[in-house]
């Protein structure tokens, strides 16, 4: 596969995405949900905020041999950063924060 498609507005984590990248392959994917926050836009592959941008970036990467080979490179080497483990540590900082009680009183500067 040279490219991974994905416009999906609804996904919530997109793990058809992480496992392209995890391959080699770039990604394009809408802004809305999950997969947004997994693709690096114009480094693993783009974003694209509406349709026209979207069939743009799969042209854009289908006509630049070179630009695919930088793309599925770097989409590759993002992926060997990804981990559940680090997934999760990620969640578990969110619910930390979330749990903190704020101060009762600020103190001056």
């Amino acid at each position: 596969m040279d490219l991974s498609v994905f416009p999906s507005r609804t996904d919530t984590y997109g793990n058809v995405v992480q496992e392209a990248l995890a391959s080699g392959v770039p990604c394009i994917v809408t802004a809305a949900g999950g997969p947004k926050f997994l693709v690096k836009d114009g480094e693993t592959g783009f974003i694209a905020r509406d349709n026209a941008e979207f069939l743009e970036a799969v042209v854009r990467v289908v006509a630049n041999r070179e630009l695919h080979a930088r793309l599925s490179e770097a989409a590759r080497k993002q992926a060997l950063t990804l981990s559940w483990d680090r997934v999760f540590e990620e969640v578990y900082d969110v619910y930390r924060y979330a749990l903190t009680p704020p101060p009762l009183f600020r103190t001056a500067s």
